[in-house]
C-alpha cells in the first residue's frame, strides 16, 4: 500500500499549495499491485446528492433522509450544497452522525466565520488519508476534498467536487468551469499516487457538455450504465425506483478512472420531497478491477 496522503486538517479551509510538495516527492505505486481480480471482492456503492432542496425545511426532512440511506448503507455519501450555522449544526455531521459515519467537509470558508458552507464526504470504511484544495478561480469559492478509504484492503481515492453553476446565453460560466475542470485534474493527478478514483459531485453540466469533455478522457460516467442496463433487476438498489430513472439530475455525476472499476448497478438516489419520495441524485454500486481485466 502506498504511504498516505500528508494527513491535512479535517473541517478546515486549505489552499491547494499545500499539497504541492508532498506530491513531487512520491512516485505513484503500480495499480497491479493493489487491484483485485474481477471476482476478488473490492465492491462499495456510493452516492451523491444535494441538500439545496432541503435548505428551508431541514428540521422536518433530516429523518426521512437518513432513514433512506440507512436502508441504502452506502460505503459512500458525498454531498454538496452543506451549511453551517449558529443556529444549525453542520448538516453533514449532523448525518454522519446519526449514521455511524466519519466526516470530512470542505468549505472555502475559514473555520472562524458564523456561517460556512460546502461538500462533505461521508463514509462507513476505514479513511486513509485525505486531503482539500480551492479550485481557480479562487473568487468563485469552489473546493474539492478527497478521501482514501480502505476497501476490503484496498486503497481506493474518492473525491467529492462542485463546481460554478449557471449557463445564461453569452456567460462565461462554461468557460470558468473547463478551467477549474483543467485544475481539478491536475490536482488529482498529483494526490492520487495513480491509485483507482472516484469523482462524485455536482458538476453543473449534463453528460456530454462541451467542458466535460477532457474529463471524459480519462474517467467512465456512470450515467450511461444506468440507460443500457435498466431493464436489469439486479441494477434495482434499495431506496431507489426504476420507473424515476429519467428524472435523475443531470447535474449528478459519479465519474470512474477508466480502467479501474466495472459498474454493476446504479440507479436514482430517492430521498424524501414536498411529495414524497423523488430522485434527488445517483447511487452505484462499483467493484475494483486488476489491470487488463476489461470491464463489460
Amino acid at each position: 500500500m502506498p504511504p498516505p496522503l500528508r494527513h491535512l486538517a479535517r473541517w478546515t479551509w486549505l489552499p491547494s499549495l499545500l499539497l504541492a510538495g508532498w506530491a513531487q516527492a512520491h512516485s505513484p505505486l503500480p495499480p497491479a499491485l493493489v487491484l483485485p481480480g474481477p471476482d476478488g471482492g473490492g465492491m462499495l456503492t456510493v452516492a451523491t446528492f444535494s441538500l439545496a432542496p432541503d435548505r428551508a425545511q431541514w428540521p422536518a426532512r433530516r429523518d426521512g433522509i437518513v432513514e433512506a440511506l440507512r436502508a441504502l448503507k452506502p460505503d459512500v455519501i458525498a454531498l454538496q450544497d452543506v451549511e453551517q450555522t449558529p443556529e444549525m449544526p453542520n448538516q453533514a455531521c449532523w448525518l454522519a452522525a446519526r449514521l455511524d459515519y466519519g466526516c470530512n467537509f470542505v468549505s472555502a470558508d475559514p473555520p472562524s466565520r458564523a456561517r460556512r458552507y460546502g461538500n462533505a464526504l461521508l463514509s462507513r470504511r476505514p479513511v486513509v488519508s485525505d486531503a482539500v484544495t480551492l479550485l481557480h478561480p479562487f473568487e468563485m469559492a469552489s473546493t474539492a476534498g478527497m478521501i482514501r478509504l480502505d476497501i476490503d484492503g484496498l486503497p481506493v481515492n474518492v473525491v467529492v467536487t462542485q463546481l460554478h453553476g449557471g449557463g445564461a446565453p453569452g456567460s462565461d460560466d462554461a468557460l470558468i468551469r473547463a478551467h477549474q475542470i483543467t485544475n481539478l485534474q491536475r490536482w488529482i493527478e498529483v494526490t492520487d499516487d495513480g491509485l483507482p478514483t472516484l469523482l462524485l459531485g455536482d458538476l453543473a453540466s449534463d453528460a456530454g457538455a462541451r467542458e466535460l469533455g477532457t474529463l471524459s478522457e480519462g474517467y467512465l460516467d456512470a450515467r450511461p450504465e444506468m440507460r443500457a442496463r435498466e431493464d436489469s433487476a439486479a441494477l434495482v438498489l434499495s431506496a431507489t425506483e426504476p420507473a424515476a430513472t429519467a428524472a435523475v439530475p443531470g447535474h449528478d455525476h459519479i465519474l470512474l478512472r477508466r480502467g479501474c472499476f466495472r459498474v454493476v448497478g446504479v440507479a436514482p438516489l430517492q430521498l424524501p420531497g414536498d411529495s414524497g419520495a423523488q430522485p434527488r441524485g445517483l447511487v452505484a454500486t462499483i467493484q475494483i478491477l486488476r489491470p487488463g481485466v476489461a470491464a463489460p
